[in-house]
């Protein structure tokens, strides 16, 4: 025998080969609706969750999760494919799972499209509170802009252009959720 080999897994009949079920055996499915925020519920998928086992329920494995999915598979005539909206399962019905807005958010490509060399990239990010007293962070992401008749390739904003900049945004955007 070699140095460090196991005895015991070369010894070959022990025990019958093991059946494996599939994991799907064991979860029930659960219909995803969306937020009627968004042109009232419509279905958007389905979500797997373990089955009811004594006293832990099938529906409690659901509530609180969260999915997510294109604006445009929620209201088909917009134009806005490159939105994501988050949502957040609050309750369930039955099979059915009923969801509440949890976010927004931009897709990879189109952040991409955005950004270029020789500009400058401006982050915002502010905690507003709505007139519904609903608490939302928000985040801006923007960058600068070649003027009409600029002769130069940048554009870059100096460190006191982007400070005024921020502050402005952020004043805006907190007005505007108070409205």
């Amino acid at each position: 025998m070699a140095k460090g080999k196991n005895k015991q897994a070369t010894k070959k009949g022990r025990g019958g080969k093991k059946i494996e079920k599939h994991a799907f055996v064991k979860k029930e499915w659960y219909k995803f609706m969306s937020p009627p925020s968004f042109n009232g519920a419509r279905p958007i998928g389905w979500t797997p969750a373990n089955k009811t086992i004594g006293k832990k329920k099938g529906s409690d494995n659901v509530l609180g999760r969260v999915a997510e999915c294109s604006y445009a598979d929620l209201d088909d005539n917009t134009p806005f494919h490159w939105r994501k909206v988050r949502m957040q399962i609050e309750t369930v019905e039955g099979s059915i799972c009923y969801s509440s807005f949890y976010g927004l958010d931009v897709t990879r490509e189109r952040i991409a499209s955005i950004i270029q060399k020789k500009q400058s990239l401006l982050n915002v990010w502010v905690d507003v509170k709505t007139a519904d007293d609903f608490i939302l962070r928000v985040f801006v992401t923007s960058t600068t802009v070649k003027k009409r008749y600029q002769h130069t390739d940048n554009c870059y904003a100096k460190a006191s252009q982007i400070r005024l900049i921020r502050k402005k945004v952020q004043n805006t955007l907190l007005r505007i959720a108070k409205e």
